[in-house]
């Protein structure tokens, strides 16, 4: 009877983690079907469509223009992914994708050596079920990549100071290089803060001054080589050169700029020292708060555990006189860093969330596994919270923000049930991480099956470019007056031109997409217009409570316009 109890347990929890997997492969499945958003992943899209279509990979145009803003590996990635299977939003989110889902195999792998497979598996449930992974699925930024060879390469460095196996630092010098490719010096300081702060800490001067280490730079340099040489080839062999350089104004234009300086230094940097254009009001806990909802349903676990975890290794450096601190400077010492930045997006601290994982798995393990008491009440309400909150949302989502049939309205009261059955499971490890994964699974099934397709409908790039190809518009026939968006581009399938004034409108331009001041100026003019297309849009990714009410939301809306000339 013991026997079979056990038997009927360990099924049990093998069924929810198949659930698990199941509502979290939806989600995620869907998020790669949805259309890119502007701004920032419609650009990335825009650039990696140009990129194909010209084979161009070593100097990067947005537009026909010399872009010089993020390094080249996304563009790589996405060019590749199009020129394999065609433009499409999932051809351009896959690569990533799949890195996705490596890094989590990778912290799963770094649990297992720093601690155990259980601490391992708990770990890769919770980056995996975390908010910011279901978001990177369905808005691409360049950290999406940062983050899988951020973990990877942290991976394969630890495994060569454990090991002394040299293809272990072969590995972990290219995925240091990949992840430079991917966000500039960023990729090499977050790895390098995590085990440098270890080594230092419990000072290990004989893994801080090995010799091999400068094999590890000549393989970094070698993975930098090809974009370094696009680099001075675009821009520092061309010293008179004008470059448009965004900033928070727009364009700007700058003589002389050097690519290799800008990338290496003054787009991470400079941000710190000023040197960098960009700047907000962001106060330094800008990523205090983002990090509460970028990493639910399991922050408030993490507060707990980063409190635990710090106590408990300096108690160790007093006892032993060493302590584990790769996950805390992993975590923290970035974290820090980054909040002295003068310009923050929430998604910067994104690629810190593996080591989040593990910390906030070890703690969950550790309080259960040594009777930890008031570990334990402290971790049930952690989860019980958001658990709460997630169904609350999911509910809200659903039949009111956009109420609009949909099956899943019948999947979400059983599904709900088997969130809290999964939170009351005799095993208490498996109950929390199994609850949580479950409900954020739902959640973010909500999200981007129900959701985001409907949020998008508001999108005016998308949306009009879907409707001017539907009446006929091509690239040679179709321009912008004074107005722009890269989903419009994107979903063009071409750099449309920009018309400034009405006397550079030309005679080929059949379809204009205008807003509000511009179709005054075509209106005023003596243009043949045929029809007038009015769309109500809303800047998707600046949500507010108003426009969530669907009894204020049309006040929150923003007409713009397709005016199709008739040139008959």
């Amino acid at each position: 009877m013991p026997k079979e109890g056990v038997f009927f347990a360990s099924m049990r929890h093998t069924l929810f983690i198949w659930l698990v997997i199941l509502l979290s492969g939806i989600a995620y499945f869907a998020g790669l079907q949805l259309n890119v958003m502007d701004v920032d992943s419609a650009q990335y899209a825009s650039i990696s469509r140009e990129m194909a279509e010209t084979g161009e990979f070593l100097e990067i145009k947005s537009r026909g223009r010399d872009y010089l803003d993020k390094p080249p590996l996304l563009f790589w990635a996405a060019a590749s992914s199009f020129q394999l299977f065609g433009v499409h939003n999932w051809s351009f989110k896959i690569i990533p994708f799949l890195f996705l889902l490596i890094s989590v195999y990778a912290t799963y792998q770094l649990g297992r050596l720093l601690k155990d497979a259980k601490t391992g598996f708990v770990a890769a449930l919770i980056l995996g079920s975390c908010q910011a992974y279901f978001l990177f699925s369905m808005d691409l930024r360049t950290d999406t990549l940062l983050t899988a060879f951020v973990i990877l390469s942290t991976l394969q460095i630890y495994r060569f100071t454990r090991f002394n196996a040299k293809i272990d630092l072969l590995w972990g010098a290219v995925f240091l290089g990949l992840a430079m490719l991917a966000k500039g010096p960023l990729g090499l300081i977050i790895p390098a803060m995590a085990l440098g702060g270890h080594w230092l800490i419990n000072r290990e001067w004989k893994l801080i001054f090995k010799w091999e280490w400068i094999l590890a730079l000549v393989v970094i340099a070698l993975v930098l080589s090809p974009m370094s040489y696009g680099l001075y080839q675009q821009f520092d062999s061309q010293p008179d050169k004008i470059t448009f350089m965004p900033g928070p104004k727009g364009l700007s234009l700058v003589e002389g700029v050097s690519g290799l300086r800008f990338f290496f230094w003054e787009q991470s940097f400079g941000r710190i020292t000023g040197e960098n254009v960009w700047k907000d009001n962001s106060g330094p806990f800008f990523f205090v708060h983002n990090f509460l909802w970028s990493f639910m349903p399991w922050a408030l676990i993490t507060l707990m555990a980063l409190f635990w975890k710090s106590f408990v290794e300096i108690k160790s450096v007093f006892q032993k006189g060493k302590g584990q601190f790769l996950l805390l400077c992993g975590f923290l010492l970035p974290f820090l860093a980054l909040s002295a930045s003068q310009y923050k997006l929430p998604h910067y601290i994104f690629p810190l969330y593996p080591f989040a994982a593990l910390l906030t798995a070890e703690f969950i393990v550790d309080a259960f596994d040594k009777k930890g008491k008031l570990a334990q009440r402290l971790i049930h309400i952690g989860a019980a919270l958001p658990l709460i909150v997630s169904l609350i949302l999911s509910s809200v989502l659903l039949f009111w923000v956009f109420n609009v049939p949909s099956y899943l309205r019948f999947l979400l009261p059983p599904l709900a049930i088997l969130c809290i059955w999964a939170f009351f499971l005799k095993n208490r490890v498996m109950a929390i991480v199994l609850s949580l994964a479950l409900v954020s699974g739902l959640t973010n099934m909500v999200l981007n099956s129900h959701f985001y397709p409907l949020l998008l409908k508001y999108q005016k790039g998308s949306e009009m470019a879907f409707l001017a190809k539907q009446m006929g518009a091509q690239t040679e026939n179709t321009a912008y007056y004074k107005s722009f968006t890269f989903s419009f581009d994107y979903y063009m399938q071409s750099s449309i031109p920009v018309r400034s004034t009405i006397e550079s409108i030309k005679n080929t331009d059949e379809y204009i997409f205008s807003l509000e001041d511009g179709l005054a100026d075509l209106k005023s003019a003596s243009l043949p217009i045929d029809t007038i297309i009015r769309f109500n849009s809303y800047p998707i990714t600046e949500l507010t409570p108003a426009f969530l009410n669907p009894s204020s939301r049309e006040s929150t809306l923003h007409p713009v316009y397709l005016v199709v000339l008739d040139k008959n």
